[in-house]
């Protein structure tokens, strides 16, 4: 019985913090390609990832730092790419267990395991996500990208659009 109630009430002060009005703000998240990816010509890419929001929250609204890698493979080439990606964030989260997020991404690089890789690359995406399960959210994303150099400083023009499915598991610490 003593076990019990020390487990309910670590539970307890653990959904109290989650819940807590503004601190600081961590969600790292675990998330595959939902649709096939394309980037450039290659078509029927797919991949999964991981990644986290770091910033602030407080009354509903986010904001901070997004970071996500993803190891892609492509069908047609047998060409395989890492993608990370940095960016800033902000987002809400309504009252009625939805969150939305939109993201300009600052820094994307590329590395395909064919040699080429893009260094620099910059772009957008935005997310909805439900938060009425207990401790996780499940979220979808859309991605539009652009690389626009490669490695070797030459201009390049490469898009990378994709539907993302993930997982994740935000946290509010008070502060």
């Amino acid at each position: 019985m003593k076990k019990l109630i020390v487990g309910l009430t670590l539970l307890l002060t653990f959904m109290y913090y989650n819940n807590a009005q503004a601190g600081i703000y961590i969600d790292p998240q675990l998330g595959m390609h939902l649709t096939d990816a394309e980037i450039g010509n290659t078509d029927d890419v797919g991949g999964s990832g991981y990644g986290t929001k770091l910033g602030w929250k407080t009354l509903g609204l986010s904001f901070g730092l997004d970071y996500q890698m993803m190891s892609l493979s492509s069908d047609d080439s047998n060409v395989d790419i890492d993608t990370t990606e940095m960016g800033v964030f902000v987002g809400y989260d309504l009252p009625v267990m939805v969150r939305f997020w939109a993201a300009y991404i600052f820094s994307l690089e590329g590395d395909l395991s064919s040699g080429t890789d893009y260094d620099s690359g910059s772009g957008t995406k935005i997310g909805v996500g439900y938060t009425g399960l207990p401790l996780f959210s499940l979220n979808l994303e859309m991605k539009q990208f652009n690389f626009d150099e490669d490695a070797n400083g030459n201009s390049i023009d490469v898009d990378y659009t994709a539907t993302v499915f993930s997982v994740s598991f935000p946290f509010t610490f008070p502060f």
